[in-house]
């Protein structure tokens, strides 16, 4: 069977999330759709990620899905309900990376794992990751469907006391979510660690919203762009100086 581009991209993320020693050997599973279809790819049982080639990619169809679960030595059954469950629920996850990084599983430990905007990374991140505080334990049926509909319209679900569930239209796009979720988590933990007061991001003296790294992709290029979003302005009122974003400022504007 010829090896499809899709397969090859996959296979890479897994050889790079060992490579970057973000995984757990042969625990964890990372899975993409097939074009204009919601059968997609998976990784097969006991495979090392950083040994796995596209040709060890296990085609799970949505009508075989009950067949392959009857077989834990060619997929892992929890692997099909996550992944099943959320490319049939939510659109936007063509491409779906589960792991237990470090720090992001480190994140997912504490009572409060809200990732505050202390650097341009985790900026990317404020109150763009919604968490799965429900977790059961394993990713049977019931479960796996709650899970899909906590995601939403997010890219990124943090798993509390368990780990990081990252998301895209294409294999790059979901494992640029992961790579700088993992190294915003790594920043943050490693801030926390010297028990010194941080130092936030600031934030807008109307809304409250702070600034982000927000992703733009260009899908004719397939690459991802940053841009700094939103524009904090100085602005004085009634004499005294405020910080306020660009949409409070066109929304001040147009009340004028």
């Amino acid at each position: 069977m010829e090896i499809s581009e899709l397969q090859k991209d996959l296979a890479a993320a897994f050889r790079w999330t060992a490579k970057l020693n973000m995984h757990e050997g042969i625990a964890n599973h990372f899975s993409v759709c097939m074009p204009n279809s919601n059968d997609f790819y998976v990784n097969g049982s006991g495979m090392h990620f950083s040994t796995i080639k596209a040709s060890d990619l296990v085609l799970v169809e949505q009508n075989k899905i009950e067949e392959i679960k009857k077989n834990p030595d060619l997929v892992d059954p929890t692997a099909i309900n996550i992944h099943g469950a959320i490319h049939k629920k939510v659109p936007h996850a063509r491409c779906i990376l589960h792991i237990h990084s470090k720090y992001a599983t480190a994140l997912s430990a504490l009572k409060d794992p809200t990732l505050p905007p202390i650097d341009q990374n985790s900026m990317r991140f404020y109150n763009r990751v919604t968490v799965y505080d429900d977790f059961g334990g394993l990713g049977f049926e019931e479960e796996s469907n709650k899970m899909a509909a906590c995601i939403g319209n997010h890219r990124s679900m943090l798993l509390a006391n368990h780990g990081i569930l990252t998301t895209g239209q294409t294999v790059a796009q979901a494992f640029d979510e992961l790579y700088y979720f993992e190294r915003a988590c790594d920043t943050y933990i490693t801030a926390l660690s010297t028990q010194k007061e941080l130092k936030m991001a600031r934030k807008c003296d109307i809304c409250g919203k702070g600034p982000q790294f927000g992703n733009r992709v260009s899908h004719a290029q397939n690459k991802t762009r940053h841009k700094f979003l939103p524009n904090l302005h100085s602005i004085k009122i009634d004499g005294k100086r405020h910080r306020i974003c660009s949409t409070c400022l066109r929304t001040m504007k147009k009340s004028v």
